[in-house]
């Protein structure tokens, strides 16, 4: 990349030379920013919440899940996404607490980067300022 002067004599056989006058070109980098091993585990070990979209299809799958999980000492699941809980983004304590109220949850947003608990859970993170 550079003034044409600066490039031409890296010109060569096989090189694809584009003129794009006031435009730039630069390598296609993509990162996909996966996590291989979180990926694969929440799908085979934990409540995947991934194919549901709304608080209610989230909270019927998580209550399934524990009930035919019963031995599970927490609940663990991924994959909700923030519009779910518009307008705010931010899932509510409640709403688990309804459907498990004795058993800690743990779930994590779709990106990772989030998480929703219940009341059990912030009690055992010594959280009690909610």
């Amino acid at each position: 990349m550079g003034s044409r002067a600066d490039v031409e004599p890296l010109i060569g056989v096989g090189t694809e030379v584009l003129d794009l006058p006031g435009t730039m070109v630069v390598p296609g980098f993509q990162d996909a920013h996966i996590h291989p091993i979180s990926g694969g585990t929440s799908y085979s070990s934990s409540c995947t919440l991934y194919d549901l979209t709304t608080r209610d299809a989230y909270t019927k799958k998580v209550a399934e899940y524990a009930a035919t999980h019963r031995d599970a000492a927490w609940i663990r699941g991924d994959g909700w996404i923030l519009p779910a809980f518009a307008p705010t983004g931010i899932p509510d304590r409640k709403l688990l607490d309804a459907v498990i109220p004795g058993r800690p949850v743990y779930l994590e947003s779709k990106d990772g980067h989030s998480a929703w608990v219940n009341s059990k859970a912030l009690e055992i993170a010594g959280i009690t300022n909610t």
